[in-house]
């Protein structure tokens, strides 16, 4: 299975949407030659000093290694942030059916 790990999850508010900060998630990831990564998915988890939380997820195409992801409104401070990177991936297999018996022609 592919080695994947999250390097980087750092609170940024420039190049956000504007009122908003986000978390930008960076990561590395290898596989063998036999699994093809297909996609990641990104979600993060931002709880808020005044209780209220944010969700926000993105899934991104395989050969990508980072994403921007929204934390809350700018002026909301974030108490803690939970990240987590979901793998979507395709083992590449040579398996081949074999039927034996008599075969007729119909």
């Amino acid at each position: 299975q592919p080695e994947v790990y999250i390097t980087t999850a750092k609170l940024v508010s420039q190049g956000c949407s504007t009122g908003y900060q986000c978390v930008d998630v960076k990561w590395t990831a290898a596989a063998p030659g036999r699994i093809a990564i297909s996609a990641f998915t990104a979600s993060v988890d931002a709880l808020h000093k005044d209780g209220t939380q944010t969700t926000d997820s993105r899934t991104v195409a395989g050969h990508y290694r980072q994403a921007r992801l929204k934390a809350g409104l700018g002026n909301v401070e974030v108490s803690s942030v939970k990240v987590s990177l979901v793998t979507s991936f395709s083992l590449l297999d040579s398996k081949t059916a074999v039927r034996e018996g008599t075969f007729f022609d119909l």
